[in-house]
């Protein structure tokens, strides 16, 4: 019994643990993909395939009134940073407009997004999520896109990487932060990213 087990453990000091439900791992391949506007466009469809069914267009509709919600969040998010007149600040106001718009399109942005949805989902829903991903499979693209584009060097994207290493860590949450990289995937082939590298060494 597994109570039994951890009263055991407890008592002979080896741990301490208790039941414990209510976490989610959120799908951020698809987010980091498709971003909060397409989530959106996907409620939309989906309740439109679904139109004939009471309970599920119920479900539909909440969902899309929540992610509406969102966006109009983002939206005023944008305004306050807008309003310090900072050359950082208006750097994330203009993430947070793209952001209401379209997927992620740059590092900053996936990671901006990582933590709004992380904050939401975990503060304002209370269903803490339990792991950010794999976070140098996620930014990988971004950070190569970033680079190879010009739009920052890879000095500017070391320090962004640490400023959001700090952020997680300065959070303070015990057990709910956890993510992972490299690894291999079914075939056995090496996941290491250009970003691995940049996630150890910040």
């Amino acid at each position: 019994c597994v109570s039994e087990f951890a009263g055991f453990a407890h008592e002979v000091k080896a741990f301490s643990a208790n039941v414990d439900f209510g976490h989610i791992a959120p799908d951020w391949d698809f987010l980091m993909e498709n971003g909060i506007v397409g989530v959106l466009n996907r409620l939309e469809q989906k309740r439109a395939e679904n139109a004939t069914d009471p309970a599920k267009t119920a479900f539909y509709d909440a969902s899309i009134l929540v992610y509406n919600g969102i966006l109009a969040l983002l939206q005023r998010f944008a305004q306050l940073a807008s309003s310090y007149k900072t050359e950082k600040m208006d750097f994330v106001a203009e993430n947070l407009l793209d952001l209401t718009q379209k997927e992620p399109q740059t590092l900053a942005q996936a990671m901006q997004l990582t933590l709004i949805y992380y904050s939401i989902q975990t503060y304002l829903d209370c269903t803490p999520v339990r792991s950010l991903g794999g976070l140098d499979h996620l930014y990988d693209p971004f950070f190569q896109s970033d680079l190879q584009s010009g739009r920052y060097t890879e000095a500017q994207l070391r320090e962004l990487t640490a400023d959001f290493l700090w952020k997680i860590s300065a959070m303070g949450v015990v057990a709910n932060l956890p993510f992972y990289i490299c690894g291999r995937d079914a075939m056995g082939k090496d996941l290491t990213t250009g970003f691995t590298r940049v996630l150890l060494e910040e």
